[in-house]
């Protein structure tokens, strides 16, 4: 399984770890001196960089996302939930719950 979040490495490390994720996707940040800068290294994993970060995991790892399923609550996660076999949102924002409800994604409520 894999964390892909637009969320910075800081936070997404430990909520990954704690989780039992075997990889993670996140936005990078810069490290000076054992410091984070607060500038972020590379593509962020936000929108349509998420998609092309999980693209470059797939190049580098192997996998399919044609067999994958993804989970959202945001609409800024439309380019990877477009891109998978399986698309699930969770309790979406407005723009999202629209879309899925006109694509027929199952939709689903933690709460």
């Amino acid at each position: 399984m894999i964390l892909a979040t637009a969320s910075n490495q800081f936070v997404a490390e430990g909520v990954s770890e704690f989780l039992g994720f075997s990889h993670l996707i996140c936005t990078e940040l810069e490290m000076k001196n054992g410091f984070y800068t607060g500038r972020k290294v590379g593509q962020s994993s936000f929108q349509g960089g998420k998609l092309t970060r999980m693209h470059s995991w797939i190049a580098d790892n192997g996998g399919s996302l044609e067999r994958a399923s993804f989970y959202s609550d945001s609409h800024n996660d439309l380019p990877l939930l477009e891109a998978v076999r399986s698309p699930i949102v969770v309790d979406p924002d407005d723009k999202l719950r629209q879309h899925a409800e006109n694509l027929g994604w199952k939709i689903i409520s933690k709460y």
